[in-house]
């Protein structure tokens, strides 16, 4: 079973430029575009020692340097470092030009960021998993009008199998200006996540790395299935229980937390580590 989460989405209406430090997000790769005003689908610059992992496709009609967000990094290449520099790729104008942006999926959890905007247009922007093993995530860039919408999202995902691929699909939805709209990527990362649990849409996904397993929500209740040490759980009363028969533990949701206690224990799986968000 695969996942897929959008963790989260600030859309700002463009006054004060944001600020953004991909060495700071980035803990696994990270991709820029349109460095030096080159008009190219390829990355300028990316994150040095990163497997270059992060690419794109798209409706592209040229680059600049007036993107809608100040970006640094420290740890890139070829350009070891920048200071607030706004270079970006843009697109052709019309409804339905779009940029795909492609990450590696496979069945570990990694975090993913894509920063672009938009201007006199709407977009959707869309998740997908190739394996199709999670939901997609569809999410609305509004209109700025005669201002720009700036849009920096951030999901959480893993596929069913290795060998996957996750899409971020930008593509105009309305125009307000024919002829002048424009979608824009200046650019992303990719991060193993840091924690192995989450809980988006009341669905409560948790992944222990050194046994099996799978979760899922149905009727509200949440079920839980640990095919190499075996588990039950119940909800009562708003508490969710969990029984750990071989290993002992216990885990409680109390004003909308997950607590997960793990006791350690002469496993052939050793300690389960488990953090809970």
């Amino acid at each position: 079973m695969g996942s897929l989460v959008l963790t989260s989405s600030v859309i700002t209406i463009v006054g004060t430029l944001p600020h953004l430090n991909l060495t700071t997000i980035a803990g696994t790769d990270w991709a820029h575009w349109g460095d030096g005003s080159v008009s190219s689908l390829t990355p300028q610059n990316t994150m040095s020692g990163g497997p270059g992992a992060i690419s794109a496709t798209g409706d592209l009609a040229g680059a600049d340097g007036n993107d809608f967000r100040f970006t640094s990094w420290t740890n890139g290449t070829p350009t070891a470092s920048a200071t607030n520099t706004r270079f970006r790729i843009f697109s052709s104008a019309g409804v339905g030009k779009q940029f795909v942006v492609s990450f590696p999926a496979t069945t570990t959890i990694y975090s993913a960021t894509v920063h672009c905007a938009t201007r006199q247009a709407s977009a959707t922007v869309t998740f997908h998993l190739s394996d199709s093993s999670a939901s997609d995530v569809v999410v609305t860039i509004p209109d700025g009008g005669s201002s720009s919408s700036v849009a920096d999202f951030e999901v959480y995902y893993a596929a069913n199998s290795g060998g996957q691929t996750l899409t971020v699909t930008i593509q105009t939805a309305t125009s307000s200006s024919p002829g002048n709209d424009q979608l824009s990527l200046s650019s992303a990362t990719l991060s193993e996540s840091p924690s192995n649990s989450r809980d988006a849409q009341n669905v409560i996904e948790v992944a222990f790395p050194q046994a099996t397993v799978n979760a899922r929500d149905a009727q509200n209740v949440l079920e839980v299935a640990f095919p190499q040490i075996g588990v039950n759980a119940r909800d009562a009363q708003n508490v969710l229980e969990v029984a750990f028969p071989q290993i002992g533990g216990k885990a409680r949701d109390a004003q909308n937390v997950l607590e997960v206690y793990i006791v350690k224990n002469q496993l052939p799986y050793s300690y389960i580590d488990l953090v809970a968000d």
